[in-house]
């Protein structure tokens, strides 16, 4: 589905609005807390400055159907820009802990929302790049989640930079970040070989991996994320084919690559940090919905249609066409 063919030429449909690059100087993002110990300093701090340190979902559905300034309030999410785990209460009532970073794209009750009614629902929100019928561009199709969401635009739009930095037309000015076509080029040239066809596809997807902390007390529980657990995956066209698992060395080095390197593409990405927010937001649904038993309101804001929240311009996709770009390396 995510996939294109080094041939004659490499097709790409790209958003004419993303949200594209930062300034030439990757931003910096608040340190995140990484033990509960941390955690605890840091509302401390907060609270010294008289700053919010997490915000309540009762008192978000509240000031939504209040209208008004508190709805705005409400759907800017108090400025929260990322998410780094959650509280309950003695009343059950849970409480989001975060950062409002200005350096950080902006998050909204959208995501919010489209996050939890997909973990309600189960199922697994997705995007993909299938044929169309013009050869000159590729459908953009979204699973899971409603099309006219921002939670789906920015899958899309992390999806289009994605595959523009693996062709090398988006730079990040990261040194330890290499291209896939100029991977491809260089094992080419190292192992002499003449044929270059090769047709791979990635998408993003989540890896389990240990990166919970959790405190358990006698009124409240605590839930803290040390990790994002998001990844980059691969896969190879064989026999004219998806589906069979194989992958091509030069597509999972840049799978591995882009996997580890993530957190620093980010700083130098708005559509790539946009997309690790909204991946965190989803974390944070699946941990309340397994290990809490806390009641989430049930009122019109995490329920109602989706269609009645933030509904997104259209997007204008256009085709890209990158010249010829074939390696042939001449024999010895």
């Amino acid at each position: 589905m995510r996939e294109f063919t080094i041939i004659a030429a490499l097709t790409l449909v790209v958003a004419t609005h993303a949200a594209g690059q930062y300034d030439a100087r990757p931003v910096r993002f608040q340190e995140s807390p990484a033990t509960l110990g941390q955690l605890d300093q840091y509302i401390a701090r907060r609270e010294r400055e008289r700053q919010p340190s997490s915000f309540s979902l009762k008192k978000l559905a509240e000031d939504y159907a209040a209208g008004g300034e508190r709805r705005d309030s409400a759907e800017k999410l108090y400025g929260f820009t990322w998410l780094l785990g959650y509280r309950i209460d003695a009343d059950r009532d849970v409480h989001l802990i975060g950062h409002v970073d200005p350096a950080r794209p902006p998050l909204t009750l959208d995501v919010l929302t489209t996050a939890f009614r997909a973990v309600r629902d189960r199922t697994a929100p997705e995007c993909s790049l299938d044929p169309d019928r013009d050869p000159n561009y590729q459908r953009a199709v979204v699973r899971g989640v409603s099309r006219a969401t921002r939670f789906a635009e920015i899958m899309l739009e992390a999806d289009y930079a994605m595959k523009k930095m693996a062709l090398g037309t988006m730079e990040l000015h990261l040194k330890s970040f290499e291209p896939y076509l100029d991977s491809r080029r260089r094992m080419l040239s190292a192992f002499q070989t003449e044929s270059a066809r090769q047709s791979n596809r990635w998408w993003f997807s989540r890896k389990d991996l240990p990166r919970t902390i959790l405190r358990e007390g006698p009124n409240e529980s605590l839930v803290l994320l040390d990790k994002n657990p998001v990844i980059l995956m691969t896969e190879a066209e064989i026999a004219g084919k998806f589906g069979s698992g194989e992958t091509s060395r030069e597509a999972s080095f840049f799978a591995d690559s882009f996997t580890k390197l993530m957190p620093e593409i980010a700083r130098r990405n708005r559509s790539i940090a946009e997309l690790l927010a909204l991946y965190r937001v989803v974390d944070i649904a699946l941990h309340l919905d397994a290990l809490s038993e806390a009641e989430l309101p049930h009122s019109e804001f995490f329920w109602m249609s989706i269609e009645a929240v933030t509904m997104v311009r259209p997007i204008t996709l256009q085709p890209l066409i990158v010249p010829f770009m074939a390696v042939k390396v001449a024999s010895a």
